[in-house]
C-alpha cells in the first residue's frame, strides 16, 4: 500500500511541477503591445493630460524603451516627454517624467 501511494504521489508531484512551470511561461510582446502598455499608462502617469502619442520606439535588452508624448498644451513640436522601459514580458520598468518644465 504505501509504495502505490508513493507512485501516485511521486505523479502527482510531477504533475502539479509540469503544470505550474508551464503555467510561468510568457511569450515576448511586440513592439506594438509595448506601445499599447505605454499609451494606456500614460494617463494615469499624467492625469493633467489626456492626448498622447507614441513619439519613438526603440528595442532594448531588456524589451523595449518607449517615448511617449502628451499633446496638451500643444507646442510648435512635438517631443518626448515620458520615457517608458517596458520588459519583454509587459511589465514596466521604468517610468520617467522627461518634461523639463513640470
Amino acid at each position: 500500500m504505501s509504495r502505490k501511494f508513493l507512485i501516485l504521489f511521486s505523479v502527482l508531484l510531477v504533475t502539479i511541477a509540469s503544470g505550474c512551470s508551464f503555467g510561468m511561461v510568457s511569450e515576448k510582446i511586440t513592439e506594438e503591445k509595448a506601445e499599447i502598455i505605454a499609451i494606456e499608462d500614460a494617463p494615469k502617469f499624467k492625469s493633467d493630460n489626456s492626448k498622447f502619442k507614441v513619439y519613438k520606439t526603440e528595442q532594448i535588452d531588456k524589451g523595449w524603451r518607449v517615448m511617449v508624448s502628451s499633446l496638451e498644451p500643444p507646442h510648435e513640436e512635438v517631443a518626448p516627454n515620458i520615457w517608458y522601459e517596458i520588459s519583454v514580458n509587459g511589465n514596466i520598468i521604468v517610468r520617467e517624467n522627461m518634461a523639463l518644465e513640470e
